[in-house]
């Protein structure tokens, strides 16, 4: 989520698996037309809420066996998507986390009280965010894919996320070790790919 940079390389990898993929542009995002200093949390909500439509309406596709796949702030909307669409599998990379408050304020300019930053590195109970109040609720899988040398969202937040999931049976928790949040080398790329990759098929087999 967000743009397909990137998304379109781990969808045809994938699709290879015999999955149907979609990736998408959030508004202001890649090829998507918007303004970043007006848009809301709830627009690209909206973005993510049609996209999905648009996936489960798809001749072929059945609306009950959708996965969700989402990375830092997409990670937070795919989150909060599992609230308000039916989702089978939700797989979350280097999952960022926000207040309540940020739904109805522009993302760009969000700075919180206290920072973002601040505020990532506190424990989260899973009533206080939408997203994980989203998360405590979900019955499916649950894949987190978490990146060890992340300053953007570190350990507590992915904690956080962790703690949330109610029935840990369907909770994977997997490392890159010596990744950063943006995964900029081919190789870790890669890993992230397998992890998922396998993730998808275990689940599949169930």
């Amino acid at each position: 989520m967000g743009d397909q940079v990137g998304r379109g390389e781990i969808a045809a990898e994938v699709a290879k698996q015999g999955y149907i993929c979609m990736t998408f542009d959030l508004r202001g995002h890649g090829m998507s037309e918007g303004n970043m200093e007006e848009l809301t949390t709830e627009n690209f909500m909206h973005d993510v809420e049609a996209a999905y439509d648009t996936l489960a309406a798809t001749k072929g596709i059945d609306p009950k066996k959708i996965t969700v796949y989402g990375n830092s702030f997409g990670s937070y909307l795919a989150a909060v998507l599992v609230k308000r669409r039916a989702v089978q599998n939700i797989a979350l990379q280097a999952p960022a986390n926000y207040p309540d408050d940020i739904l109805e304020k522009p993302v760009a300019t969000y700075t919180g009280t206290p920072p973002i930053s601040t505020w990532r590195q506190k424990p989260i109970d899973e009533n206080e965010t939408e997203s994980l109040r989203a998360m405590h609720a979900f019955p499916g899988n649950v894949l987190v894919i978490e990146s060890e040398l992340d300053t953007f969202v570190p350990h507590q937040t992915t904690e956080n996320y962790l703690e949330a999931v109610a029935d840990k049976k369907h909770l994977e928790h997997a490392l890159l070790k010596g990744a950063p949040h943006s995964l900029k080398d081919p190789l870790q790329r890669a890993k992230c790919r397998t992890i998922l990759q396998a993730w998808l098929q275990k689940n599949q087999e169930l």
